[in-house]
């Protein structure tokens, strides 16, 4: 009885650790600017993130004012 609630009990941490580890990838996943409220698999993050940089470096004040005019 012992070894089955033992067992049981083992189960459940296992479960709660891969929880806990679920929780904290998806939160790696996020913009790490947090800058958006939403969760993305990283390369669509890596993607968007070089899109963002290649745009600044183009466009250079110009889309920092155009990104103020829209707050």
């Amino acid at each position: 009885m012992q070894s089955e609630q033992l067992r049981q009990r083992r189960r459940e941490q296992k479960r709660l650790e891969r929880e806990r580890a679920r929780k904290a990838s998806r939160k790696a996943q996020m913009c790490a600017s947090d800058e958006l409220d939403f969760l993305m698999p990283r390369l669509v993050t890596a993607l968007f993130g070089r899109g963002v940089r290649m745009s600044r470096e183009e466009l250079g004040d110009r889309l920092r004012d155009a990104t103020k005019d829209t707050r």
